[in-house]
């Protein structure tokens, strides 16, 4: 089996030939590579003919690193979002250069990979600029609510019907739902506000033959049989610092969800290649039983994390001899 059928196996809930890479967001890329990846703001600074050129580098350069790296699915860029209020995150592109980036990336690597795009659809927790506004609204204005799921999960559809023919096959629902000692909204607020649109999200991309993929941080465990029952098709990040025990979550989903992740994202940036070894063999042994799991970190990967620790975890994970030994 290539990489590619490997994640589509473990998405799919068939048994692959070995446990698929994929990471929600790898920020690295300049770590890996000769040449210079650049994207969001930095990228809109460039001019237009610069900006084409640059859009070619990055899909040689995404293909590169992925191939060495042996990464089974690429996620493309996000749209414009902020880390935190007036602070742009790293990892976007303008809406058409992602798309341009797609096609380019395509263009190299063909079906090697499985590829991943943003769509949202759902709602998560609110910025912290309008956590208050946000928390009030909730239960003074429920319907305000009501709209703004609504909306959201409409334009969303409406980016899967776009993204789909253009071979995308991962949908990213990236939505946190939880803080470290359980989930933000309570049970009467997600059956209202989150079920019945994450249930919609799943139903259409099924249809449009991909997958669906829910990143949600935090303490999510109290939330795993509604996630279950809305047909999603995995969900990334099982957050360690949340306290969310990988092992206890697949005896909980067993051959219903696909777990992505969950090597700590902090090991990757403060432990040693030894700690990040041995948390990757962690992974394995928990993860890997039975299929439905794909290795990577328990968030995005950052750009502060040293090589040589991610390195530990790509060696880890090819000394371990897959499904078929």
């Amino acid at each position: 089996m290539s990489k590619r059928d490997d994640m589509i196996a473990a998405m799919s809930g068939r048994l692959p030939g070995r446990v698929p890479l994929w990471e929600l967001e790898f920020q690295m890329w300049n770590q890996f590579s000769d040449e210079k990846l650049i994207v969001g703001t930095p990228f809109t600074k460039l001019t237009g003919r610069e900006q084409q050129e640059q859009l070619d580098r990055n899909a040689r350069i995404i293909c590169d690193v992925s191939e060495r790296l042996d990464f089974a699915g690429i996620t493309l860029p996000a749209w414009y979002w902020e880390s935190a209020p007036g602070e742009p995150a790293y990892f976007w592109l303008p809406e058409p250069d992602r798309e341009t980036l797609l096609r380019r990336i395509i263009d190299i690597a063909g079906d090697r990979f499985y590829y991943v795009v943003h769509v949202g659809g759902v709602l998560g927790m609110p910025p912290s600029d309008r956590y208050m506004e946000f928390s009030c609204q909730l239960f003074e204005d429920p319907e305000s609510i009501d709209r703004r799921a609504r909306e959201n999960c409409d334009e969303a559809r409406r980016r899967v019907e776009h993204w789909a023919p253009l071979g995308a096959d991962g949908f990213l629902m990236p939505a946190d739902q939880a803080m470290n000692n359980g989930p933000f909204y309570n049970p009467e607020q997600m059956d209202r506000f989150i079920y019945p649109y994450l249930r919609e999200m799943a139903d259409t991309i099924r249809q449009a033959g991909g997958h669906s993929i829910l990143h949600t941080d935090g303490n999510v465990m109290p939330l795993m049989d509604g996630y279950m029952e809305c047909g999603i098709d995995a969900i990334q990040a099982l957050d360690p610092i949340a306290g969310m025990d990988l092992e206890k979550v697949k005896a909980k989903t067993g051959d219903r969800l696909t777990l992505c992740g969950n090597v700590d994202c902090c090991t990757l940036i403060s432990g040693t290649p030894g700690d990040v070894a041995e948390q990757t063999r962690e992974c394995l042994a928990r993860g890997k039983p039975g299929g439905r799991f794909v290795l990577g970190a328990s968030n995005a990967v950052e750009y502060s994390a040293p090589a040589e620790n991610f390195q530990a975890m790509i060696d880890t994970w090819r000394a371990d001899p897959g499904y078929d030994a």
